[in-house]
């Protein structure tokens, strides 16, 4: 038996694409336009977040007298500088549309 993922897009569609239960469709224009940038608010908090998991491996490892936890420490803080970074990208400028 094979596990291979099954693609339903027609041959030379081309756009985004979506997982969903092993499937690859691809995404629709609605599904693009109802995505919204994260907000800075949420991005604060999801910086909280990761600095608060990456501070509870250092107690786990703390707890359990153990190493590997502070092996994992890098993940959560690796993510943080990506979500400073993409805080900085402009939105997309729209596309022109045909003049009357």
């Amino acid at each position: 038996m094979s596990t291979a993922m099954v693609d339903f897009r027609e041959p030379g569609s081309a756009g985004r694409t979506s997982a969903v239960r092993g499937a690859v469709r691809p995404l629709g224009e609605a599904e693009l336009a109802s995505m919204g940038s994260v907000g800075d608010g949420r991005r604060f908090a999801a910086m909280i977040v990761l600095f608060a998991i990456g501070f509870g491996l250092i107690g786990l490892a703390n707890a359990l007298d153990e190493t590997w936890p502070l092996f994992l420490t890098p993940l959560p803080y690796a993510v943080i500088p990506w979500l400073v970074v993409h805080a900085d990208d402009a939105e997309p400028a729209p596309e022109p549309g045909p003049r009357d």
